[in-house]
């Protein structure tokens, strides 16, 4: 939620890490990676739920490229995030990573999620105070 506060949730607003499918020609589009992650919009994600905006054509379309054309469709620009993470940590410089809040990380082979979440990915809850 907090990569949203800035954002209406009237607007079309799309974040993740973004990639591009024929980027340099016509037919090319923008999508975000789904095994980083995606944040979207409560407004957007009524748009794309009405299969006259987006509707997939199969069951093996990948999916982050179907939204992507969705996406394009509907002219919603993407907000790149580099917060997402398509690896493991171990796939990063660590000391990139001590230096950003990640919001995911992907791939969790030879690698236990419940370490990898208390390492990097939880967050303090700030409503969880004692007053003095």
């Amino acid at each position: 939620m907090l990569h949203l506060s800035c954002y209406s949730p009237n607007d079309l607003v799309a974040v993740g890490e973004k990639y591009g499918f024929h980027a340099t020609s016509s037919h090319g589009y923008d999508y975000i990676t789904g095994g980083g992650g995606m944040i979207f919009s409560k407004e957007l994600v009524k748009h794309l739920a009405d299969p006259r905006i987006c509707h997939c054509p199969s069951i093996d379309t990948p999916d982050d490229m179907l939204l992507g054309l969705c996406l394009k469709h509907l002219t919603v620009p993407i907000i790149h995030s580099r917060l997402f993470h398509q690896g493991r940590p171990a796939d990063y410089p660590q000391k990139l990573l001590q230096y950003e809040q990640p919001v995911s990380f992907h791939k969790f082979w030879m690698v236990d999620p419940l370490d990898v979440y208390a390492k990097w990915l939880e967050r303090p809850d700030i409503n969880d105070h004692v007053e003095l």
